[in-house]
């Protein structure tokens, strides 16, 4: 609703998006619709399913977003020694998770890590013990998160709470 009016009560010609993915994605084929140019603060692959090239992304992500999300994770799980061989992925029902959780694909796939679990949760549930144990069953070596910021103190609760110890756990829990 808001776009709407920007474009067609007030004339607007450049769009600048609110903070987000998640904010983003709706958001861009109205632009494209519109023939306006958007700029995209802080989302990540935002605008990869449209390939508009009127959006320009406001993020120091690169070429890749959805593998720089996570590089960091896997540059330094891999360079443990045993090397880790299997991999958890979680995360949040929402398009940012959803995309970072892509880029962490395909790093395991890069990296011949066997994913043993990869699942989302809903945004709104707040006791997250049950998926930290189903996490914790497959006994994943690695684990990455795609979170916001209440889920990421919820995550790390449970995990603290069921004593779950992987190698690693991390990625992109933001908050």
């Amino acid at each position: 609703g808001i776009y709407t009016k920007l474009i067609e009560i007030d004339g607007v010609d450049l769009l600048v998006s609110s903070y987000g993915t998640a904010l983003q994605v709706p958001a861009i084929p109205l632009a494209m619709r519109n023939k306006r140019v958007m700029m995209g603060m802080v989302g990540v692959a935002s605008n990869k399913q449209f390939n508009y090239p009127g959006f320009f992304q406001i993020s120091p992500a690169g070429p890749e977003p959805h593998l720089e999300f996570s590089r960091g994770f896997f540059e330094t799980a891999m360079a443990q020694t045993p090397k880790p061989t299997t991999l958890a992925l979680v995360g949040t029902d929402v398009e940012l998770s959803k995309v970072a959780l892509d880029g962490a694909r395909e790093w395991a796939k890069r990296h011949n890590l066997k994913i043993v679990y990869d699942k989302t949760y809903p945004p709104n549930v707040v006791d997250l013990s049950p998926v930290i144990q189903a996490i914790q069953a497959t006994k994943p070596d690695l684990v990455y998160v795609a979170s916001f910021p209440t889920d990421t103190g919820n995550f790390i609760r449970a995990v603290h709470e069921v004593g779950f110890r992987p190698k690693m756990l991390g990625g992109g829990l933001t908050g």
